[in-house]
């Protein structure tokens, strides 16, 4: 896999999951029309009207049934009240061997989002936040390439990412939407300067629902990244219910296909993901160097709504493809590290109120 296939699925996954989340193309797969019927995103948690999570970050939450019956009109003439949601995630992927010398690697993540959102008119206003915290155990450290641990021992251990997004859904006909998402990300390790941690994104898209089955995204997208140059790439993406219970969904590099039975749902996700982090500038080596670990999962998540305001799920899967790559300050690339396909598990529980 190319590091330029690579990246750039990083931007269609922006939003970012994320997935999350962790978020993360960047425009929803809703229409105006599923809207007005009270079907599609409007009702169901797992429809969010956020792009899929930061690539970068965690897989994004599995589909969730309806919570309320369906009502009549569209979702902004009642109250114009605000969703909130708290979502908390824990995820160990298993120790893997290294392509490169004798090492092995295993992570362990934990993952803490909150979001908001609000019809004004037509219009879908969201926010969300979130944190999340990697610990990277090596096995064996001693025997990683030198140019990757120049000082022996762990190159690195406890990485961290903060996320913002901001997003606007706008319905403009019966066939037609729009959307905006903005999105802030710090990945970096304690010590490392936080300001110079930060990437940017920005997505612009549009909808167009060929029936109440079928809808199309279309956009661009524009994505700073640390210590590299920004990408300016198409974001594209779609949704296809084809019944009451089945949905089929492309969100940028992920694809999902989700059933939804009462209180139980079953999610299933082929896709991308990406971080970025900068290292500790105190180190005596690899000062001021990023990271970047790609991995591309194939997971199957269960989840259970027993009432409301409560989603308990459990994820199981295997890592097809894991990378992580060293850069300088000036993002030329020092070292590659590969590993062998490995199984993961994880736990998710989200409270909506």
């Amino acid at each position: 896999m190319t590091r330029s296939l690579c990246l750039i699925s990083v931007l269609l996954a922006s939003a970012a999951s994320a997935e999350a989340q962790g978020d993360p193309a960047g425009a929803p797969t809703t229409s105006r029309e599923d809207e007005i019927a009270g079907e599609g995103a409007s009702q169901g948690r797992g429809e969010t009207l956020s792009p899929p999570p930061l690539a970068e970050g965690e897989p994004p939450p599995g589909a969730q049934p309806e919570a309320a019956p369906q009502k009549k009109g569209p979702p902004w003439a009642g109250p114009q009240e605000i969703d909130f949601s708290v979502e908390t995630r824990l995820t160990l992927i298993a120790p893997t061997d290294l392509r490169e010398g004798r090492a092995r690697l295993g992570v362990g993540r934990a993952a803490l989002k909150v979001g908001a959102s609000r019809f004004l008119g037509p219009v879908k206003l969201s926010l969300s936040g979130g944190f999340e915290r990697s610990r990277y155990d090596f096995q064996e450290p001693d025997d990683l390439p030198s140019d990757f641990s120049p000082g022996r021992g762990e190159p690195f251990d406890e990485l961290s990412t903060l996320r913002l997004q901001l997003g606007a859904l706008s319905f403009l006909t019966r066939t037609w939407s729009a959307s905006l998402f903005v999105s802030a990300r710090a990945g970096f390790e304690t010590g490392a300067d936080l300001e110079r941690s930060i990437s940017l994104a920005l997505f612009l898209s549009a909808g167009y629902s060929f029936s109440r089955e079928f809808t199309l995204t279309f956009g661009m997208g524009v994505l700073t990244r640390i210590e590299d140059d920004a990408l300016v790439i198409p974001a594209i993406g779609f949704r296809w219910t084809p019944t009451e219970w089945l949905r089929v969904e492309a969100r940028g590099p992920q694809l999902l296909v989700s059933a939804e039975f009462e209180e139980w749902s079953a999610t299933f996700l082929l896709g991308f993901d990406n971080r970025q982090f900068r290292l500790d500038d105190r180190r005596s080596a690899l000062a001021k160097h990023v990271v970047e670990d790609q991995r591309v999962s194939a997971s199957l998540e269960l989840a259970w709504r027993p009432s409301e305001w409560l989603v308990l799920g459990a994820t199981g899967g295997v890592a097809l493809y894991q990378e992580l790559r060293i850069r300088d300050s000036r993002g030329r690339s020092v070292e590659t590290l590969r590993a062998d396909p490995t199984p993961f598990a994880g736990l998710r529980l989200e409270l909506v109120f």
